[in-house]
């Protein structure tokens, strides 16, 4: 069984979304959610090119599209909730 290189890393940056979601301090949030997707990368890149699976990019590229898709849609679609979610992050601590 293949070790997964960004396991711990992984825990630690869901570890720093929650701590930023309870606490309420925009700093933990997006650093988490940004060392969330580095690791996630991490876990793309090791699948693709250390183990010779070329394939996973041409999925995880189309799975990023459709996340893109999707998040536009529900942007338009519900507007005012995310801009007050927005207004919301925005008075947490920085």
């Amino acid at each position: 069984m293949i070790a997964n290189p960004a396991s711990g890393p992984s825990r630690i940056a869901i570890a720093g979304i929650f701590a930023g979601i309870i606490l309420q301090v925009r700093a933990f949030l997006f650093l988490g959610t940004t060392f969330l997707v580095v690791s996630l990368m991490t876990v793309i890149w090791h699948a693709a090119v250390e183990l010779d699976h070329t394939w996973i990019w041409c999925v995880s590229g189309i799975i990023a599209g459709l996340l893109i898709i999707v998040v536009f849609g529900l942007f338009e679609k519900r507007r005012d909730d995310l801009l007050r979610v927005v207004d919301n992050l925005r008075h947490w601590d920085a």
